[in-house]
């Protein structure tokens, strides 16, 4: 039985100001969470308006009890005095997942997203300081000061593992800017950082010592795309020292600053070699970096045409040169700085403003009709397209309620083969997704195979070619005859797949419609570098209830000549469920992989009646699979109902069939599923190798975490048989012991293996694998990096190790397990397990905290 406590913030004036916070708060709401399996948690909503509701609000989401949720904290319009409250305090800084939103109305039923209606002002404070333990939303507020201080600055810096941190469309004015990965309350180094510096401002900082303005350390993946960074002092404007991993710089604008504008570091240690980025569509006067990947179209000491700069006003004049001249990319926002549609012509404006130009009027065609053929039809508007060689933007003005049916009645669409944007939200009455997790857009145009056509969509366009399609729903493309498919994409390159449903039941404002199943949801063949979803919420697309693939990465032949489908994104989808996840709806395979370069990140992947990812073939290779969630819904609460908890897959988790090789499968969790975790099948003629399982997590799936088709036991991987099993035959470590402290502890065993360099990755579970010979991989810990050199008959040699390592649960009544990894990424089975050991000798007197 859930209950509810719930309290509406009501107008107050100066004589009421000083009623408490908790008085105050609007929409609080406290209730056992509802989830499969039973574990209880709280979730939180506030409404606030004063600084002693805004301090009330994050004491709760520093509260352990909101550990595993987000805490979303909604700030009405108006001038917070921050200088004296939680976020200034070091000692206070530590919360847990959590959304800070500027710009609602009193009651927060309504909402305008401009930093300049809702402003931060630390006083006299040198900073405001957050540091999160879980994902971290900043949003819509601007930051500034109203003294002098050399200091003063925002700092965000990770206290946990691999945590998100977005902070967009806010300003800082005055203020600079530090992030990165940071150290745990207990001193532990932290790591897995994304950052996502998104549309923001930054202006006018004063500081004229040779600190950065803004400062970027550490971070994995690093996406700072469409700021305006002007007129601030300082050594350099933007500095970021990001690993040297998976940083872009896109479309950007810095003008005016005393220092470099962008410098791109391996490391923050002094001396420290220039660093890699993606390096477009900017517009600066200088910058140090190494340009790789599609860099280029960056406009460099050309005047940007501010409206006012001198006043303050950086919009920019319908004359500027970063007017319309952009890069669209997934990680673009959905409104610019002052709340205006973010694309607005034929491509993004650079910088952090939209303006109203647009250049594509004459090329605008408008679908008003549901009719299969004839004028005003989504038919003729493809055949009016395809006659244009310049780029097309198609939308849709039906007259009527949504849904609207266009029912491919007479033969499949035509299809298209020029440049073309297909943009479903342009029907009145669609609205996108805003759920961090999950689904609640409104789709009001949707595409019916009736269960006998072959395609929905099919573009077929050059390489020089870009297909764009947002907003749509499918319904019934050829179920079962392997054959058909709701979207095929044969062509292009930078395509754009953001927002659509495919199957599952359709929301929308006459109720609810259920799509009928497709044979194929998404097939990308002979398209290189389509990103399918994205990392906005409104990007996500919902793909549901396909009978064979949710998406498909393959290759195409056409007139003798075989071209694969090679580097694309499929980023933060919903694949196997709708709305809120509560009903099943999955494809047979959840994503299916045959070609190379693709990158598959932060997907939910979920009740498919096969695998959840299947890589097949030698083609499959050089794959990176990152963050996603396979065999588990995401926990969602609305109202009084939370939901979240099991919803496995009907088979593997993963599975590599016939030698897919060198991949990498990095921080998934993977949990639930009927059958393996991970399953690799080689033999002699298509031998699975390299592949690279670091930091994914495997529970409660019905075989063992990690299987390989031949079973191999800590032996001889030497022996020539090896080299036809999975992954080599790598050896698996046999522990012999695990024991310490609550939180810190050391695993000890050997590794006998070949001669070489490996890693080891250390696990813990609170149960064994049941009536399986390998461990459970619920939480991991640490890797160690060491060498095995013994000599010894055909090269083998062994090495004990004794590894330290920090644990953020208590290890108390947990088992151990671990892989072992070669320089080249070939990754064991998981260990069998042993008995964490609590040690109040070696461990006495709190020395593990």
């Amino acid at each position: 039985m859930c209950s509810s406590i719930q309290e509406n913030r009501v107008a107050t004036d100066a004589s009421t100001s000083t009623r408490t916070a908790a008085r105050r708060m609007a929409a609080l709401i406290l209730l056992p969470l509802l989830v499969l399996g039973g574990r209880g948690a709280l979730a939180a909503e506030y409404c606030v308006g004063t600084v002693a509701e805004l301090d009330a609000a994050l004491n709760e989401a520093a509260s352990p009890s909101q550990a595993s949720f987000v805490t979303t904290i909604k700030l009405t319009q108006g001038t917070y005095h921050v200088g004296g409250g939680r976020l200034t305090q070091v000692n206070q800084a530590f919360f847990n997942a959590m959304e800070l939103l500027g710009g609602y109305n009193s009651d927060c039923s309504a909402r305008t997203l401009n930093p300049d209606n809702t402003i931060f002002n630390a006083d006299g404070a040198p900073r405001i300081l957050v540091r999160p333990l879980g994902d971290l939303t900043i949003e819509g507020i601007r930051f500034q000061r109203s003294i002098f201080d050399p200091h003063h600055r925002v700092e965000i810096f990770s206290a946990a593992q691999n945590v998100t941190v977005r902070v967009g469309n806010n300003a800082f004015d005055t203020v600079g800017f530090a992030g990165g990965s940071g150290f745990t309350p207990t001193g532990q180094i932290v790591g897995g950082l994304s950052v996502r510096f998104i549309n923001n401002r930054v202006t006018d900082y004063p500081w004229l010592n040779d600190a950065p303005v803004v400062y970027i350390s550490g971070a994995t993946t690093l996406r700072f795309t469409s700021n305006t960074i002007v007129n601030n002092q300082g050594g350099r404007a933007v500095f970021l020292c990001a690993n040297g991993n998976d940083v872009w710089l896109v479309d950007n604008l810095a003008w005016n600053n005393a220092g470099e504008d962008f410098s791109v570091l391996d490391s923050c240690d002094i001396g420290s070699a220039v660093g890699n980025a993606r390096n477009r569509s900017n517009l600066y006067q200088s910058v140090t970096l190494i340009e790789v990947g599609d860099s280029g179209s960056n406009l460099i000491g050309t005047d940007p045409l501010f409206v006012n700069a001198a006043g303050g006003n950086y919009r920019l004049q319908n004359a500027s040169p970063a007017v319309n001249s952009g890069v669209v990319s997934s990680s673009i926002a959905d409104l610019d700085l002052a709340g205006n549609p973010r694309v607005v012509g034929s491509t993004i404006d650079r910088g952090a403003y939209e303006s109203a130009l647009n250049d594509t009027i004459p090329t605008t065609i408008t679908v008003i009709t549901t009719s299969d053929s004839g004028a005003g039809s989504l038919r003729q508007a493809i055949l009016d397209a395809n006659a244009n060689p310049d780029s097309n933007l198609i939308d849709f003005n039906i007259p009527g309620a949504c849904p609207q049916l266009i029912a491919v009645t007479s033969a499949d669409l035509p299809s298209i083969v020029n440049g073309v944007r297909i943009n479903g939200w342009t029907q009145p009455g669609s609205v996108s997704n805003t759920r961090t997790k999950g689904d609640n857009a409104t789709r009001c145009i949707v595409l019916e195979g009736g269960n006998t056509r072959r395609r929905g969509l099919n573009f077929f366009g050059s390489s020089d070619e870009q297909f764009w399609l947002q907003g749509l729903a499918f319904s019934g493309f050829k179920p079962g005859t392997n054959d058909g498919a709701a979207l095929r994409v044969a062509g292009g390159t930078g395509n754009f797949i953001w927002g659509n449903q495919f199957g599952g039941r359709l929301s929308s404002n006459a109720g609810s419609l259920m799509l009928q199943p497709s044979d194929t949801n998404i097939e990308l063949t002979a398209a290189s570098k389509s990103t399918v979803g994205g990392d906005l919420p409104a990007q996500r697309n919902v793909i549901a209830d396909a009978i064979f693939n949710g998406v498909l990465i393959t290759s195409n032949t056409f007139l003798q000549i075989t071209t694969a489908s090679t580097d694309n994104d499929i980023i933060d989808n919903l694949i196997g469920s709708y709305g809120l996840q509560i009903t099943a709806a999955g494809n047979g395979y959840g994503i299916k992989i045959e070609t190379s370069g693709n990158t598959v990140r932060d997907n939910t992947i979920i009740n498919s009646s096969q695998d959840g990812i299947w890589m097949e073939g030698v083609g499959a290779h050089h794959n990176v699979l990152q963050g996603n969630r396979i065999g588990v819904r995401d926990s969602i609460c609305v109202g009084m109902f939370c939901f979240g908890g099991p919803a496995g897959n009907g088979r593997m988790g993963l599975f590599f069939n016939f030698g897919p090789h060198d991949n990498i499968i990095h921080r998934n969790t993977i949990r639930n599923n009927v059958s393996h975790g991970a399953f690799m099948f080689s033999d002699a003629g298509a031998v699975s190798y390299n592949n690279w399982l670091v930091e994914t997590t495997f529970y409660n799936n019905g075989g063992a975490g990690t299987r390989f088709s031949v079973y191999n036991g800590a032996d001889n991987d030497a022996a020539p048989g090896q080299q036809n099993m999975a992954n080599r035959g790598r050896n698996y470590p046999v522990l012999s012991g695990a024991l310490g402290g609550e939180r810190n502890g050391v695993v000890e065993g050997t590794l006998s293996t070949i001669n070489g360099a490996f890693s080891i990755d250390i696990f813990s579970s609170a149960l064994p694998d049941a009536g399986q010979p390998r461990g459970e991989a619920e939480v991991y810990h640490r890797s160690l990096y060491g060498v095995v050199v013994n000599g010894g008959i055909l090269g083998v040699g062994a090495t004990n190790f004794s590894i330290p390592f920090t644990s953020s649960v208590d290890m108390v009544g947990r088992v151990i397990t671990v892989t072992a990894t070669d320089s080249l990424g070939n990754t064991s089975e998981l260990s069998a397990p042993v008995v964490y050991t609590l040690s109040d000798t070696l461990f006495a007197n709190g020395f593990e905290n």
